[in-house]
């Protein structure tokens, strides 16, 4: 696993008088990148008007992800797993699986 070091954040420094010949490209980095790989939106929106964005649907399922993300707690998948493995209950029987764990 790669560590922040190797993808230093990159700050953001634009001059006001700079700011009509700042491009997007000024604004992307390899962390950029790299969550656009994760989120399984293509690199080349960046090379699309902004203005079609709304309707690209890579990039609109990526910030779907981003605003509604999955949360798994692996502690809490175990623990269940353990219980169950205790008492022989199978997957069916979630009633008695929960009431235990929350005694």
């Amino acid at each position: 696993m790669k560590k922040e070091a190797d993808f230093p954040l990159r700050r953001i420094k634009v001059k006001t008088t700079a700011v009509q010949t700042v491009q997007l490209c000024d604004f992307v980095s390899k962390n950029t990148l790299i969550l656009f790989t994760a989120l399984d939106i293509p690199q080349d929106v960046l090379n699309q008007n902004i203005g079609t964005w709304e309707n690209n649907k890579d990039l609109v399922n990526g910030c779907k992800r981003v605003q509604n993300p999955k949360v798994v707690n692996d502690a809490a998948k175990r623990g269940i797993s353990l219980i169950r493995t205790f008492n022989g209950i199978s997957p069916i029987k979630k009633t008695k699986a929960v009431s235990f764990a929350s005694s």
